[in-house]
């Protein structure tokens, strides 16, 4: 999306303008959108390879999952036109059927099927797009339903039952991205630190001064930005 109301993270330094001077950071883009991590300790950690390590962890789920790159794999599975098995890493295989059972528990409210739709109103990576007709609606609305994807767990693989069926992973991965970078900070023995990545953020222990992360919500008010 071209403007992202969620979590706005206020990384540079806190409200009170303490700066956050013994913090390490790391920044980019990934899957469509920005992506910053704030950590902090041991002090014989690198750096360099935490940062490093960062990337390549975000350059690895973006290859699979990201609809901003067309030879990822997710993009390849939407480019098929088969309804036969597409095998998929581990990764892309656990984050679908993860997507599956939330579309289940919520009565399909949850549906990562519905690239269709985001596209038609503007909100995938061609951008924004003229107002759809009710017939454009309801022909994407023929193509899109969590029930017409399916699972094979050995190997990984999913298919469609209908070949125009696309998926969007996009309400979903940034958040497994963040649980993996901060997975990964852990394993390295850093207790303290912010992910965000989109929005979708997770935080562990405290700020290097001491006191707690501290996030802000971005009030969706037109033509104004405020965080609270």
């Amino acid at each position: 999306m071209s403007r992202i109301v969620a979590i706005a993270v206020l990384v540079a330094t806190s409200l009170g303008g303490l700066p956050l001077e013994a913090a390490e950071t790391a920044t980019g883009r990934a899957m469509g959108t920005s992506w910053s991590v704030i950590w902090h300790g041991p002090d014989e950690l690198p750096s360099a390879a935490v940062q490093d390590e960062l990337r390549r962890l975000l350059e690895r789920i973006e290859s699979l999952m990201s609809t901003w790159r067309d030879d990822s794999e997710v993009s390849r599975f939407n480019a098929s036109r088969s309804t036969d098995w597409f095998e998929v890493s581990p990764e892309t295989f656990r984050v679908v059927s993860r997507s599956l059972e939330v579309s289940a528990s919520s009565g399909g409210a949850f549906d990562v099927t519905v690239s269709r739709l985001v596209d038609l109103w503007g909100f995938g990576p061609m951008g924004k797009q003229p107002p759809p007709t009710d017939s454009d609606i309801e022909t994407a609305r023929q193509l899109v339903g969590w029930s017409k994807l399916e699972l094979c767990a050995d190997p990984p693989a999913i298919r469609k039952a209908e070949p125009l069926l696309t998926v969007n992973l996009s309400a979903i991965a940034k958040g497994y991205a963040v649980d993996r970078l901060g997975e990964y900070l852990e394993s390295v023995g850093v207790a303290d630190y912010l992910v965000e990545v989109g929005g979708e953020t997770r935080v562990k222990g405290s700020r290097s001064d001491g006191a707690a992360w501290r996030l802000g919500i971005e009030q969706p008010v037109v033509g104004r930005r405020r965080v609270r």
